[in-house]
């Protein structure tokens, strides 16, 4: 007997359900959800389902994965939905452009003098952001988006609505507001000197000539003219023998419009101010556990978007009475403030899978599983011995066969057969989060890349070869055989002629290039899709198309190394080679 007293279990100080009276915690949950300065956090109970829903995903990744989905079993949870605060900050941007115009503009708001222009100016900057209309219309843009702006930072939204002109009309210098100038080839004066008679009143007689006289062939004699009765001199019919005509420019009013200011005296000052917004996001950090700020970092956007958290954007008073909180703690002035309240479920979720227990973290309502040890990895080790084998030249088709029985190996070879690897390592990182590190997926998509290229070594080098021989044959019967010729005896004359023919001559391998990377494509795709054929819908299947890779490459290679194979063969007999040939090698 030690003499001591028998030791109590602890008095439960959380919350409790209203109806049983039961605590809806455990002592663990309420020690874990503490802000980083001690406090306690608000929290919500973790509905059944949600478990329900985790519990889903580790039996999915463990399934055909070295375990039964029956082996897996919901050991406990700790942790709870966490409702904190976030918010959007709106820092209102405005532009101003000032152009001159001709003329009077209505469209704008008319203000009296530069002075009062500057003044509206600066009054709709600072009213503008505290107008309402941001306020609704920045929460109809955030509604709009997947992620409502959650952990979105620099996005530049249009507020076009808000945008305004002033416009203040000047008088116009050049006329002095009278929207008329000086004719300046009359000056003024409304009239011109006649530019028949320059002047003079008087032409000289246009039928005898300022002669006076003119000679009758009758008679052979001279008579006086009948058009000036021997004066010699007519009238100016032009200007009425007055000497002067009617200025034409002005109309004989001696003004004229003033282009400065398109005949009005004003010219109109517009000033166009424009505002747009850009975002800055905040979330409160004392409002959550010291380890969860990561991985709401980490995720960003999708954490919203994927529907891992609720967000709710708060509206009407609740909206106001946060914005004037907001501005006041946070002495904000020139930024509209979104505020949000958040829900994200988080804790530490512990499996039974057989004998052993699996702990790990549990983000969101999709029951996310995050941070398990490397348990898949062990799980997966003989298909992953057989993926080895398979890559280093043993066997291969046996040994893909066999390692594709385990489903994350054929999910990896999958993606290698259909992405580039960083794409391929992106989908297989998506399907499984938890239970494998990152180093061993990346060994699985080389391992997967490698193993599907010795699967199809042989069928993607008969298909080049043959595709190689097809374009060779192709090409002797172009240069040699006359197809070349009868091309181009059937064709219009075309200008540049060696530099379209050469166009044309090298067109043929990348045609041949492009149909012989296609059907490398085909003659691999059955293989392939023997071995991923259950990780592909059957309404997919029929579309499975692996990509090309390297083969590509090697295609194109082929079809212009038989190019140039053949067209130095026709150098070597001196027969069909090309013009455009014959003038590179002077």
């Amino acid at each position: 007997m030690t003499g001591l007293p028998p030791s109590e279990s602890p008095v439960y100080n959380g919350p409790v359900d209203p109806q049983t009276g039961r605590p809806l915690f455990t002592d663990a949950t309420l020690a874990l959800m503490i802000g980083p300065e001690g406090e306690p956090l608000q929290i919500d109970p973790v509905d059944a389902h949600l478990l329900a829903l985790a519990t889903k995903r580790m039996k999915a990744l463990v399934h055909g994965n070295g375990a039964k989905a029956e082996d897996v079993m919901l050991e406990g949870f700790d942790g709870a939905i966490i409702n904190f605060d976030a918010r959007t900050l709106f820092e209102i941007r405005h532009q101003i452009a000032h152009k001159s115009v001709p003329g009077k503009q209505g469209n704008a708001e008319v203000v009296g003098s530069t002075a009062d222009l500057h003044m509206r100016i600066q009054t709709e900057v600072e009213k503008t952001t505290r107008n309402n209309i941001i306020v609704n219309y920045a929460i109809e843009v955030l509604e709009k988006r997947a992620d409502k702006g959650f952990a979105v930072n620099n996005l530049v939204i249009k507020l076009d609505r808000l945008n305004k002109s002033f416009v203040h009309h000047n008088s116009c210098n050049p006329c002095s507001g009278t929207g008329k100038l000086a004719c300046r080839p009359c000056n003024g004066d409304g009239r011109l000197s006649c530019n028949r008679c320059r002047g003079e009143r008087t032409l000289n007689c246009p039928v005898c000539r300022g002669d006076g006289v003119i000679r009758n062939p009758s008679t052979n004699q001279n008579s006086p003219c009948n058009r000036c009765h021997g004066k010699r001199i007519i009238g100016c019919q032009a200007c009425h023998q007055t000497g002067q005509m009617k200025c034409r420019p002005c109309t004989g009013t001696g003004r004229v419009g003033c282009a400065q200011c398109n005949a009005s005296g004003r010219i109109s000052d517009i000033a166009y101010v424009s505002f747009d917004a850009l975002t800055k996001f905040a979330y409160d950090l004392y409002d959550l556990p010291v380890s969860l700020p990561p991985m709401i970092d980490s995720y960003g956007p999708t954490l919203v978007s994927d529907a891992h958290a609720e967000l709710f954007v708060l509206q009407g008073n609740e909206q106001q009475a946060w914005q004037k909180e907001l501005r006041t703690a946070e002495h904000i002035r020139d930024e509209v403030i979104i505020p949000y309240h958040a829900r994200l479920p988080w804790g530490m979720i512990r499996f039974k899978l057989g004998d052993e227990v699996l702990s790990g973290q549990m983000l969101g309502f999709n029951g996310e599983l995050l941070h398990f040890p490397p348990f898949l990895e062990r799980l997966i080790t003989p298909g992953v011995e057989r993926l080895v084998q398979a890559a280093s030249g043993f066997s291969v088709k046996n040994n893909l066969h066999e390692s594709a029985r385990t489903k994350i190996i054929a999910t990896s070879l999958l993606a290698a057969a259909t992405l580039p690897p960083k794409k391929a390592f992106a989908m297989v990182r998506r399907r499984y989060t938890a239970g494998i590190e990152r180093d061993a997926i990346e060994r699985l998509v080389t391992l997967s890349t490698q193993g599907l290229a010795r699967l199809t070594r042989l069928s993607r080098i008969m298909t080049l070869t043959a595709g190689t021989a097809l374009t060779g044959g192709f090409y002797a019967l172009w240069f040699m055989g006359g197809w070349r010729g009868t091309f181009w005896a059937a064709m219009p004359p075309v200008p540049a002629p060696l530099f379209v023919s050469a166009v044309v001559d090298c067109a043929w391998a990348g045609l041949f290039g492009y149909g012989l990377t296609h059907a490398a494509r085909f003659v691999t795709r059955a293989r392939i899709l023997d071995l991923v054929r259950p990780m592909i819908p059957p309404d997919k299947r029929k579309k499975f198309m692996p990509r090309a890779g390297k083969t590509g490459l090697a295609a194109w290679g082929c079809t212009l190394g038989a190019c140039i194979g053949i067209i130095g063969l026709t150098l070597a007999l001196g027969t069909g080679t090309p013009d455009w040939v014959i003038a590179l090698t002077r």
